[in-house]
């Protein structure tokens, strides 16, 4: 049996009853799928679409044959589009969302499909890869929840052939608390002098477990109104036993009366913490 690859297909030959047999196996794809036909059959005695001739039994069993060496021309190669592992620390009671970048490195008209199964339930695999074609990346999404434990854990892809094993470092962080110094603070305004309590100092600290960290926080200002406070802070990670400083000063130019404000102090794992600022006019 000879074959001749050509762009349009794949054409084979065979000597058999009357002469030489002819037929053309092509590759198309449907749903995300390769299909094979067997197409322009060919006998001695002219194309079997145009007469009725017998196809001799060797000639069917090369025909068969013929779609599978088609099949091992046009298999997908699955690779990692980027690394095979990484690490990464999880805070206790959350969950973090990772991508698994894949490719398809086999032969052209190719389309890989692979699914994935994760060595603990503590990983949620959320989707497979359909039809993906060569040159091409899709991702494997998965969730890690921190109910696994710290370690080394993997994530095996399959495209029902080869199987790529993905290796996950985790490391559980216990969950930090955030805190104030002080949910109220008085600042007394002394309108005949201009002078006032400020700047006063507000603490945030982590209360939390040894070894968790606050990586950063916000402050915002609950009212419109409130022009007449300043307030400045860093915002920076706050390891646990460790406090970082709030300033509070007044801007004497906006100031006609009594005031109020309502500082919201929230951390990147959204605890809020709420503080009273009261302005007291005398």
């Amino acid at each position: 049996m000879a074959c001749d690859n050509s762009c349009s297909g794949f054409s084979y030959t065979k000597q058999s009853i009357g002469g030489i047999w002819k037929w053309s196996v092509s590759v198309s794809t449907n749903g995300g799928s390769n299909s094979f036909v067997v197409s322009d059959i060919t006998s001695p005695f002219g194309k079997l679409c145009e007469i009725c001739v017998p196809i001799p039994s060797d000639i069917v069993s090369c025909m068969n044959n013929s779609i599978s060496e088609v099949m091992s021309y046009v298999t997908p190669i699955m690779a990692f589009s980027g690394g095979s592992e990484m690490s990464m620390s999880i805070v206790d009671g959350t969950q973090k969302s990772i991508q698994i970048g894949i490719t398809n490195v086999g032969m052209p008209q190719s389309l890989l499909n692979a699914t994935a199964v994760s060595s603990t339930s503590g990983i949620v695999i959320h989707n497979s890869i359909s039809g993906l074609q060569r040159g091409s990346v899709a991702f494997i999404n998965a969730t890690i929840d921190w109910s696994i434990s710290s370690g080394y854990h993997t994530i095996s892809i399959s495209d029902g052939i080869n199987t790529l094993v993905y290796t996950v470092n985790v490391t559980i962080v216990s969950r930090p608390v955030l805190a104030v110094s002080t949910t109220s603070i008085n600042i007394n305004y002394y309108s005949c002098t201009g002078a006032s309590d400020t700047p006063a100092t507000l603490s945030v600290m982590n209360t939390g477990p040894i070894g968790s960290i606050i990586n950063s926080y916000s402050v915002c200002k609950t009212y419109c109104t409130g022009k007449w406070l300043n307030v400045q802070y860093d915002g920076s990670s706050i390891q646990s036993g460790s406090s970082s400083d709030i300033v509070l000063t007044i801007n004497n130019s906006n100031i006609y009366y009594s005031r109020n404000e309502k500082l919201i102090i929230s951390s990147d794992d959204g605890q809020v913490q709420y503080v009273d600022v009261n302005l007291i006019y005398h």
